[in-house]
């Protein structure tokens, strides 16, 4: 773009990563976005959370200071081994209305499979979505669909591809009790109804035998107007890393699918309430979350002598 398009551009995506090793695995995502969006303006980061911590923490300030004290924001970041940066990001930046999206990098040890894990496995009440091993693709396709999305206040539904709740198993259903837990409405449909309306929400609860659907919903709904697929893995990370490994490389080829912490529904019932912007949803899960915060504080910890326990006063 010549200094003329950039200065008329109006909107600016932030994208940061843990090294400039990074590049030659994230780049080409980022071009084939730009490619499909040729208005916008990328910034792309470099910062380590352990080997330049003072400039992680002035871009992620910066981008905690734009817009509005209450409108949502994104932190789209990604890195190799246990993707520190994403962490980062979500623990200490984002509020529970933003939306933080990580993306695993290839590394040498594991080939991406630790990334994968540690960016989309977080503790109940604070999800990442992680996308694909590398997409960065992805991971700016998701930021830019929500950030242009309708704002309906949380009368609009998510879409959950299948059939009729009564034919399903215990986990499936525990799914379906997280988003009623918190106000979050949906809709059961057959897949071939996905990708039929723009700007749909499909969270995708899905097991190995059901992995499949992922890329036939991704494929629906990137050829509509800013949909966005959250997957909901039902299948243990014990056991079945060979399972997770090809998702991580089969995911890096998807354009706007995310993944959210296993067996936790919580997790999957929060970034549904944040893409649909639902407030009363968000604000019944902040008072569930500060419970469990209080809980922990209020804890003085434990001291161990000669293997006798005693809780500390």
């Amino acid at each position: 773009m010549s200094d003329a398009e950039i200065q008329q551009s109006s909107e600016t995506i932030h994208l940061m990563f843990g090294s400039t090793s990074d590049e030659t695995h994230i780049l080409p995502k980022v071009r084939a976005f730009s490619i499909r969006h040729p208005p916008l303006i990328i910034d792309l980061q470099y910062g380590s959370v352990d080997n330049t911590p003072k400039k992680v923490e002035m871009v992620l300030t910066n981008w905690s200071s734009e817009g509005s004290a209450t409108k949502a924001r994104t932190y789209a970041t990604g890195a190799g081994m246990v993707n520190a940066l994403t962490g980062e990001s979500k623990s200490h930046y984002a509020r529970l209305n933003d939306l933080v999206v990580g993306v695993p990098v290839t590394d040498k040890s594991s080939e991406g499979l630790t990334a994968f894990l540690s960016t989309f496995e977080k503790p109940p009440f604070n999800p990442v979505v992680a996308v694909g091993l590398n997409n960065a693709d992805a991971a700016l396709e998701i930021v830019y669909r929500f950030k242009h999305k309708p704002i309906t206040n949380g009368v609009e539904r998510v879409i959950v591809p299948g059939a009729p709740e009564e034919s399903y198993d215990l986990v499936r259903n525990e799914f379906y009790a997280a988003l009623k837990d918190f106000g979050i409405f949906y809709d059961i449909v057959d897949l071939s109804e996905i990708g039929s309306t723009p700007n749909e929400i499909v969270l995708n609860p899905f097991c190995i035998h059901t992995q499949p659907s992922l890329r036939q919903v991704d494929k629906r709904l990137a050829e509509t107007q800013g949909g966005i697929q959250i997957a909901y893995p039902m299948v243990p990370i014990r056991g079945y890393t060979t399972f997770y490994a090809k998702l991580a490389q089969e995911m890096g080829e998807m354009r706007c699918t995310g993944i959210v912490t296993s067996l936790y529904p919580v997790n999957a019932a929060i970034v549904a309430a944040q893409l649909t912007r639902n407030e009363d949803a968000l604000r019944l899960i902040k008072a569930k979350r500060e419970e469990r915060a209080v809980k922990i504080e209020k804890h003085k910890g434990l001291t161990i002598i000669n293997r006798e326990v005693t809780q500390n006063k």
